[in-house]
């Protein structure tokens, strides 16, 4: 959180990396400006800097072990691995989802889109990894299995997050506010 005269430094360093960002976006001719066409859809890009936002970045620890494995899922053993039954039959059966199987990142985008669902959030039109409130004060977004979650109130997201840790063991890697 940038609330603090000891957290200066890390509002400046925040900045640099920011204008770094643009500079390196602008650099690789990232997009052209011109005028808007009639009639056509365009997004619209803020940051929420001007109205003091809180920002956090979760990390959801195995994320994938949440997700309910469909079908039977088989590996063999490593080669050099010893087991009590010497034999080249023996196999592992897979009981949850683990990164790299192919139904690892839609089973648990569909496990986490419930559970914020059940706390009353709905994705938002343009992108089905990005849920809003009700009254539109908390935004989720998520990515493989890390989350970011933005708004004004701290102690409502606490709430959601409280609500996220029965689910999901989740760990803060950042918290800041501007």
């Amino acid at each position: 959180m940038f609330t603090s005269e000891n957290n200066d430094t890390d509002r400046r360093n925040w900045e640099k990396a920011i204008q770094s960002e643009m500079e390196s976006l602008q650099k690789n001719i990232t997009w052209l400006t011109t005028q808007k066409p009639k009639d056509t859809k365009y997004c619209r890009t803020t940051i929420a800097t001007s109205k003091s936002y809180y920002f956090m970045i979760l990390d959801v620890k195995t994320a994938f072990l949440y997700g309910e494995l469909t079908g039977e899922v088989y590996m063999k053993l490593p080669v050099s691995y010893e087991t009590d039954c010497n034999t080249t039959e023996v196999v592992y059966r897979f009981k949850k989802l683990l990164y790299g199987l192919k139904q690892g990142p839609f089973t648990w985008n569909k496990t986490f889109t419930q559970a914020i669902f059940d706390l009353g959030f709905k994705t938002i039109k343009t992108d089905l990894c990005v849920f809003i409130n009700q009254d539109k004060s908390i935004i989720i977004g998520l990515f493989v299995d890390d989350v970011l979650v933005i708004g004004k109130d701290k102690k409502k997201i606490e709430v959601i997050l409280k609500k996220l840790e029965t689910n999901f063991k989740m760990k803060m890697q950042v918290l800041i506010q501007v």
